[in-house]
């Protein structure tokens, strides 16, 4: 798995909803999490005005890099910390066709 400006690499934006009041700590778990896998803290976005939204962007070598983060300890562990916290999560490639 690679985050950087790589063109061979799949984009994946996660929009996260948040229950009121749970925003700071979410995000602060994001950070932890990105600080522990040595990922860069810049994949994500989060607005002190309104903290009940964090909106992710991570960057994959492919579908199966993707999967292998999803099926991680490291990431199981941090969805099950935050799922109580989540209203909604919408998650969304961006996949650019070859010309």
């Amino acid at each position: 798995m690679r985050l950087g400006m790589d063109e061979r690499c799949i984009p994946y934006t996660i929009e996260v909803l948040l229950y009121r009041f749970f925003g700071h700590v979410f995000f602060f778990c994001v950070l932890t999490a990105r600080s522990l896998t040595h990922l860069s803290p810049r994949s994500v976005s989060f607005d002190a005005r309104h903290p009940e939204r964090c909106f992710l962007y991570e960057k994959y070598d492919d579908r199966a890099a993707f999967d292998r983060h999803l099926a991680s300890a490291h990431f199981k562990s941090f969805d099950a910390t935050v799922a109580p916290w989540v209203v909604s999560k919408d998650v969304q490639t961006w996949i650019q066709p070859h010309s």
